[in-house]
């Protein structure tokens, strides 16, 4: 399939395509002109609707069939990120919030203070201790508790809340029965992860924004690296260490970004 080329201004997005597409991105405070593959484009006035049906829907049937997945809203402050995000079975949802290398429980409460991360060394599954996690049996349910955290997490005194990464996760636990009668459990979760402002810091900013920018481009950092080195895997290309454990947001996502799992960037 021959290869597509889009020049995009600065303000227009053409609708997805098959095939690879290329943006040419030539801006006055770049050095060199730079071009990005990337698998489509949707436009600047593309709907909710449009947005699902293009990222949402593989997402979706992945997690139902079992598989663990993640879907990225990356970006600069103000680009849409939060607004894009927003059989036998038990379905729950969780939500936390992670400034400076600390997780927050949104649903949690009683306003307690930051959680600990840790792992199952016999199943290999990290898990948030104490983490709040409610039953679920409808998309309203799941729009309730989401409303509710994001009402929590503007609401927190010691933290800012366009500062921080938010991952709102929804669990899935099936029970099926084969054609022989065997049952089998199996469970899959979907997050959902609001990525904080990918700006650089301004140096006339105070020392409090300075320090916010410097953690949020080296979690950013981090997970890039993750990325990479699971390119790296998965292409044999060469044996390398994945490095989960290098911030909080990677090692959360761990069984999500690698392994039987499916990952979007938006």
């Amino acid at each position: 399939m021959p290869q597509l080329t889009i020049v995009l201004p600065r303000h227009l997005c053409r609708p997805l395509k098959s095939g690879k597409v290329f943006i040419d991105v030539d801006h006055q405070k770049l050095s060199e002109r730079k071009q990005y593959v990337v698998d489509g484009v949707l436009r600047s006035t593309s709907t909710q609707e449009d947005v699902f049906e293009a990222v949402g829907i593989a997402s979706v049937a992945n997690f139902l069939a079992g598989y663990n997945g993640s879907i990225f809203a990356y970006g600069t402050s103000g680009s849409g990120k939060t607004h894009t995000m927003h059989s036998e079975f038990t379905c729950t949802c969780a939500f936390v919030d992670i400034y400076h290398e600390k997780l927050y429980d949104l649903l949690d409460g009683r306003d307690s203070g930051p959680k600990s991360l840790r792992e199952n060394s016999a199943c290999h599954q990290v898990y948030v201790q104490n983490l709040v996690e409610q039953p679920i049996r409808s998309a309203t349910d799941a729009f309730h508790w989401l409303d509710i955290g994001c009402k929590a997490r503007k609401a927190a005194s010691n933290r800012d809340s366009s500062r921080s990464h938010t991952v709102f996760s929804i669990r899935l636990t099936q029970t099926k029965q084969s054609k022989t009668g065997t049952t089998k459990g199996m469970s899959s979760v979907l997050h959902c992860v609001d990525l904080a402002g990918s700006e650089r810091p301004n140096h006339a900013a105070m020392n409090s924004g300075v320090k916010d920018a410097t953690q949020i481009n080296k979690s950013l950092s981090s997970l890039a690296n993750v990325i990479l080195a699971l390119g790296d895997v998965s292409r044999g290309s060469r044996q390398r260490h994945v490095p989960y454990r290098d911030c909080k947001l990677t090692f959360l996502l761990r069984e999500a970004l690698g392994g039987n799992s499916t990952t979007t960037v938006v």
